[in-house]
């Protein structure tokens, strides 16, 4: 029959055999389990290739559309500009025609009391005259 010493061989070999089972059961689901994440990287590459291509055309949109907005912040500035000007120089007309307004009524004041001191004058070479 079996001695003890083979007997206890058998038992080691078959426990040994028992952990290579159990490792090979492993190892057979992380391959597994490898294929199935290969697989989803290959896919999410593919997406992430095609968002990219997607996604380029609308960077270059968004860099266009930054630079015609800075073109469009330097016009702003400018038309700014030439309005605070504007608005300068129509603040020193105003000042003159209301400076000149002044002067004409005080030319016309003056004007209007030459006259009725020429009206005077003459009203009174007029009775000299007709006496």
């Amino acid at each position: 029959m079996f001695s003890i010493a083979s007997l206890f061989s058998f038992l080691v070999i078959k426990k040994k055999e028992d952990r290579i089972g159990i490792h090979d059961m492993k190892i057979h689901r992380l391959q597994q389990h490898i294929l199935h994440v290969e697989k989803r990287k290959y896919v999410l590459d593919y997406k992430t290739k095609s968002l990219l291509e997607y996604i380029e055309p609308i960077d270059q949109e968004i860099l266009k559309l930054k630079a015609n907005n800075q073109n469009i912040e330097q016009q702003l500035t400018a038309i700014k500009q030439q309005q605070t000007n504007y608005l300068s120089k129509k603040n020193h007309y105003e000042n003159q025609i209301n400076d000149l307004t002044k002067e004409f009524n005080q030319i016309r004041n003056q004007h209007k009391i030459i006259w009725k001191t020429v009206q005077q004058q003459k009203s009174s070479t007029n009775f000299l005259l007709v006496k």
